[in-house]
């Protein structure tokens, strides 16, 4: 029994077989690879094991652009692009960890033309430069930064304020036991206040956004980070 949709374009099945080495789609992928090739905005809530990475990977490579890829974890985005290189596919990624040889790299397939697929971490969105690298680049995905300031324009004179929160690594229960490893440690240490921030530490920021104490801020990216995105990349 297949879960490939029959009118999903024969290139992406082939793509599918070819580069990712499957015969076909686990159960889900393929209503969300087909509703992403057609443009619409998608929501998918997948298990772990579920196959989350194909549903953005396969479809990168049938569009124009680059792909940008929204990650917060270092390794897994570096595990990534080690795969996807391995089969072929022209990936990278821009963080702390980057050499200097891997930065010039992703900027030469910039460059050419050859990148499909862009990791970074979320922080970096807020970077001034981000947003005119992700215009050079042509990328397929809106980032947060742009979206908040393209809606703050277009609803700023009905009296609707659009402003966006850029948090960066905040210790939860979903990131704990990683945080507490060797590679976690390392990432902390690279944030100048050295540690991680605490979800109540949001509060005051997302009052100020959303209360009359910030009635004159609109379009405004607020970063809480202490102090990441600021320090050498």
């Amino acid at each position: 029994m297949t879960d490939t949709p029959p009118d999903l374009q024969a290139d992406t099945r082939e793509l599918l077989a070819s580069v990712f080495g499957f015969p076909d789609f686990r159960p889900g992928q393929g209503e969300v690879v087909e509703a992403v090739q057609a443009g619409r905005d998608v929501l998918a809530i997948m298990p772990t094991g579920g196959g989350k990475s194909l549903l953005y990977q396969l479809p990168a490579l049938t569009r124009p652009g680059v792909t940008l890829v929204i990650s917060p974890l270092i390794a897994l985005m570096r595990d990534q692009v080690r795969a996807l290189q391995a089969v072929g596919v022209a990936a990278g990624a821009l963080t702390s960890q980057s050499t200097q040889g891997e930065t010039e790299e992703v900027f030469d397939q910039i460059d050419a033309g050859r990148l499909k697929l862009l990791y970074m971490a979320p922080e970096r969105l807020a970077a001034p430069a981000t947003p005119g690298l992700l215009r050079r680049i042509g990328v397929s995905l809106l980032a947060v930064v742009q979206m908040t300031k393209q809606h703050a324009l277009e609803w700023a004179r009905h009296g609707v304020r659009v402003n966006a929160l850029c948090p960066g690594y905040v210790e939860t229960d979903l990131n704990r036991d990683f945080f507490a490893t060797e590679a976690g440690l390392a990432q902390i240490r690279r944030i100048p206040q050295r540690r991680l921030g605490r979800p109540e530490e949001l509060d005051g920021p997302l009052l100020l956004l959303a209360s009359d104490a910030g009635s004159f801020m609109t379009g405004t990216a607020l970063v809480a980070d202490g102090g990441h995105l600021v320090s050498p990349l």
